[in-house]
Parts: C-alpha cells; structure tokens; sequence
C-alpha cells in the first residue's frame, strides 16, 4: 500500500511543525487519503501523510487524480464536531482557504479557489481536495483531507495539458521546496480548522474572497447525470452551497456533494 519510508523528511516536517503532528513520508502510495483511513482504522490519528507519487490519485465524483513525482500529494485528519454536516460541508471551503493562503505565504504566488475543491492559477487547475470521513474505533467520526499541488511539475497528459499548470510552469526555472511547502499548508489547515470549530464566520467570507468563479457564466454538471445548463454563478452560502441564477430567472442552491462545475 505504501513505499518506501522516507523518516528523515518526515523528522524534517515535524520538526517545522514542532511536532504538533506526526507526519509520514512517503516515496510512493497509491492514495493518501487511503494510508491515512488505513491508520485511522489502528487507532492512529492526528497524522499528516505525504507521499511523492500516488499510484491510484483520487479527485470528486470518482475521477482520477495525476499524481507524478514532482506534486505534492498529502492527506490530514481531522475530528467532525457534534455539528456534523454542517461542519463537514465547510471542510472543503476552509481546506481551500487554507490551502491558497499557505502556497501565497510560502512562494510569493497567489492562487484562487475555483468552486468547489479546486485550486486555480492563470485560470488553470493547480490542484485539488478531496474529504472523505470514516467512524474510528474510538466512536469518533473523523475526517480525512487530501490536497494535491502541481508543484514541480512540468508536463501533463494530453487530456488536461490545456487547463492544467503547475507553481514550476507560473515560474520556470525555480524548483520549490515540497517538505516546506507541505509544512506550510499544514499548519495553515489547522489554524483554519480551529477557526471552523469556534464558528468563525472569517473562513467563509475568506473562501468567497478567493474564488474565482463568482460573477462568471458556468456549465453545471449534475453528479447524477441529469442535464446540463448554463447559469451565473452569484455568491455562495454560509454553508460554501453556489448560489446561481439560470437562463430562466431563477436562482438554485447547488450542493458541493450533487454538481460539478465547468466554465464555458
């Protein structure tokens, strides 16, 4: 299930983190998010996986994720307070935020959210999240966060070579530094997390702040192969729920876990 175990760069994160999460490296994994439930399984939690090839990447709605080395492919846990929907629903918004204000703080590039998990640079795909939750032998339902960065990346496959990019191609010639930029991402995940917790409305208004797909004519995709249509995307809901407005005049609420969305 995993390769081989890299402890010095795992020491090397933890350390940046003062060991406020164990963390494993990884040469190659086939899913992080599926390590990481693995450990949840064994009692193991608050854990960081991070792992430099995925074998078997997983985006939304099943799709695949590319995964080479060059990315950095990661998974977290987090608890599910008693709020659980509500508060699993804004995981994904709040992952974002987090995610986006890491990568500018660390390398100076400032990256957007494209509703509803992925991460946009140049108005290109630099990544994405993906949150699943499992009921550990504790009794305690738990979430597992996974985050793939395009980071030193420098070719994709034909398929999504045109709307794909990575932190290397928006600055060529200048290769980041994976460990630290994973550290960084942490622990903007659980300065954000805390903030979900205490009802912090600021991660909401920062997730609208940072997408990039408000104001802007899209195709919504159902998940579950209903027609398609082409709506305004307005604003998005306390809950990160996208508020559209449609041909017709009238305006839907669209479910993160229903609808996907492409621009036109």
């Amino acid at each position: 299930m995993g390769g081989l175990y890299i402890k010095a760069e795992a020491a090397m994160v933890e350390k940046i983190l003062h060991k406020k999460r164990s963390v494993d490296v990884l040469s190659e994994v086939d899913s992080t998010n599926d390590y990481l439930l693995s450990l949840l399984k064994n009692g193991q939690y608050r854990r960081a996986v991070i792992a430099r090839r995925q074998t078997g990447g997983k985006g939304r709605l099943g799709r695949s994720f590319y995964s080479p080395e060059g990315g950095l492919y990661m998974s977290l846990d987090t608890e599910i307070s008693c709020d659980d929907e509500k508060f699993f629903r804004l995981l994904t918004p709040a992952t974002g935020v987090a995610t986006a204000r890491a990568i500018s703080s660390a390398t100076g590039i400032d990256v957007g959210l494209k509703w509803v998990n992925d991460i946009e640079l140049d108005g290109k795909k630099l990544g994405g999240i993906l949150t699943q939750s499992t009921v550990c032998p504790d009794g305690v339902r738990r979430a597992v966060v996974g985050i793939g960065i395009n980071v030193n990346t420098t070719s994709f496959p034909d398929e999504t070579s045109s709307h794909t990019t990575s932190l290397l191609l928006h600055r060529p010639g200048e290769i980041f530094n994976i460990n630290e930029l994973a550290a960084a991402i942490i622990d903007s995940f659980d300065n954000y997390i805390s903030l979900l917790y205490a009802g912090n409305r600021s991660v909401i208004e920062s997730y609208r702040s940072l997408l990039t797909t408000i104001g802007r004519t899209i195709t919504v995709i159902p998940a579950e192969e209903a027609p398609r249509y082409t709506a305004t995307a307005l604003d998005v809901s306390d809950d990160g729920s996208l508020i559209v407005l449609c041909d017709d005049g009238s305006q839907r609420l669209l479910d993160s876990g229903e609808v996907s969305i492409r621009t036109i």
